[in-house]
C-alpha cells in the first residue's frame, strides 16, 4: 500500500486517474482522516488508546463508507 499526498491544485487527480487505469491498483477517492490522525498521533502518547482512537475517526469519517469502506 502508498499513499500519495498533494496540495490542492498541483496534479494529484491526474495523477490518480493515470493510476486507476492499471486493474492491478486500487485507487481510491481523497480521504478525509489524515488530519485528525495526525493530531491523535502528536496529542496521544499511550499508543494503544491512541490506535484505538484512530480507527474510530476514520470509521466514522464521511467519506470513509465511499473510500476505505469498501475494501475493509
Amino acid at each position: 500500500m502508498f499513499i500519495i499526498f498533494g496540495s490542492p491544485r498541483s496534479g494529484t487527480t491526474l495523477l490518480a486517474s493515470s493510476l486507476d487505469q492499471n486493474d492491478q491498483l486500487v485507487v481510491l477517492d481523497e480521504s478525509d482522516f489524515i488530519i485528525p490522525m495526525a493530531f491523535i498521533l502528536d496529542r496521544v502518547k499511550n499508543e494503544r488508546v491512541g490506535r484505538r482512537l484512530i480507527a474510530e475517526v476514520i470509521a466514522q469519517t464521511q467519506r470513509f463508507p465511499d473510500t476505505l469502506g469498501r475494501f475493509l
